[in-house]
Formats: structure tokens, sequence, C-alpha cells
């Protein structure tokens, strides 16, 4: 092909960064530009892609596991009269995400702080610019 011309692929796949995009409209415009990955590179992804699903598969069966071990009914009881009675789990989890939120809510006044003290702070010099740099 001759060089500044786009070349066309109709109904065909595109590939950005090792994952297709199927068409279906008509031709796509290919630019020349398709990123080759080594089958190396590709084999390990898939590997490290496996290992993640099946360590998401271990805590689900584990939370699973803890769930149905408790599952006998509690109460809450609560101020003014209130009480409530649900499963042990569902307790333990409302107490897992208020802690988890008391957490993040004292955690706030420090992070905006940070932003703001990185907002302020100057920006440094620098002595080489891009257009500076000399061969070597």
């Amino acid at each position: 092909m001759a060089p500044g011309i786009p070349q066309t692929a109709p109904f065909g796949a595109v590939f950005f960064g090792g994952r297709a995009a199927v068409a279906f409209l008509g031709e796509i415009p290919d630019t020349g530009r398709m990123k080759r990955i080594s089958p190396r590179r590709t084999n390990m992804k898939n590997v490290m892609r496996y290992l993640g699903l099946l360590a998401k598969l271990l805590v689900f069966l584990l939370v699973l596991g803890f769930a149905l071990k408790n599952s006998q009914s509690v109460v809450f009881y609560s101020y003014l009269g209130y009480v409530w009675q649900a499963p042990l789990i569902v307790m333990l989890g409302l107490a897992f995400v208020l802690g988890v939120l008391t957490g993040v809510l004292a955690l706030l006044p420090t992070l905006f702080r940070l932003r703001r003290e990185i907002g302020k702070a100057p920006v440094p010099a620098d002595t080489e610019t891009a257009t500076d740099i000399r061969p070597v």
C-alpha cells in the first residue's frame, strides 16, 4: 500500500492493545499501527488473569462459608426501644461497613488538607527543557 492511504477492513476486527473491536457498520480505516504482543507476554497476562479470578473465587467461597456458618438470628436493641432482628452475618456486615465509613470520614480532613498543600506548592523550575537536550 502507498504511504498515507489508509487501508480498510470490511466488517473486520481492529486490534487495540491486543483486544479486538468488531465493526458492524461498514469499513474501518486501518492506520497500520497494530500493536504486536509477543506470545509469551500474552500467556503471562492470561495466567495473571486466571490467578486473579481464582483469588476472587476463593474470597467469595470463604465469605459464603462464613455466612452459612453464622446464619442464626440475633436481636439488636437500639435506643428508644427499637429492636431489630436479623441474621448474624448481616449484623457483622453492617458493622464492617459502618467501620469503613467511619474510617473514611476520619481521613477526609487530612486528605483535603494534603491536596490543598500540594496545590499551593510551587512547581520547581527545571534547568533543562526539552529543547535544551544536547546529544551525548
